[in-house]
């Protein structure tokens, strides 16, 4: 935003109008995208992505501070 010498109230209020004509959408924490609401957004997995399947799998345990219990896991 510094490069450009736009505040964040400038650049909501410049995305309102186009989201109000459903030109663009946001999806959480992905970001804002150009198509009406629902409209499919490829996303690449992240490495986080991956580790969260892996623990979820089994595969890897989580890590807690020493002398604790991880609930769900023995």
């Amino acid at each position: 935003m510094a490069t450009y010498g736009l505040s964040s109230p400038v650049i909501r209020a410049a995305l309102r109008e186009p989201r109000e004509e459903g030109l663009i959408h946001s999806q959480g924490r992905y970001g804002r995208f150009v198509g009406p609401e629902g409209t499919q957004v490829r996303r690449e997995p992240t490495k986080g992505d991956a580790i969260a399947s892996w623990v979820r799998s089994g595969r890897y345990r989580p890590v807690a501070p020493k002398g604790t219990l991880v609930k769900g896991f023995t």
